[in-house]
């Protein structure tokens, strides 16, 4: 176990956690990092826990910044629709 000593960060209260705790818990790149906090009134503890990023999030983020509109504009055979002529009875 570990000491951290609680400081002050402007108007909030926060700790430091060290490098080498973080990498315990596979936390390499803390960029957009989510944490659980569960407080436990009857014993006083704090359980901070990493927060399992959401698949779906992650597939949504690769695409933040994905630009459809210049992408077919740049791109423009790859929109062109080739299904053939109708085979059977697609067609009504």
């Amino acid at each position: 176990m570990e000491t951290l000593k609680l400081r002050r960060f402007g108007n909030s209260n926060g700790i430091i956690i060290p490098k080498t705790i973080l990498k315990q818990i596979g936390i390499v790149d803390v960029t957009d990092q989510k944490f659980n906090i569960n407080v436990d009134s009857n014993d006083g503890s704090i359980i901070l826990s990493k927060k399992r990023r959401n698949k779906a999030d992650e597939f949504d983020a690769l695409f933040d910044n994905f630009d459809l509109k210049g992408y077919e504009k740049n791109n423009p055979d790859e929109f062109k629709e080739a299904w053939g002529k109708p085979v059977g009875k697609e067609v009504i």
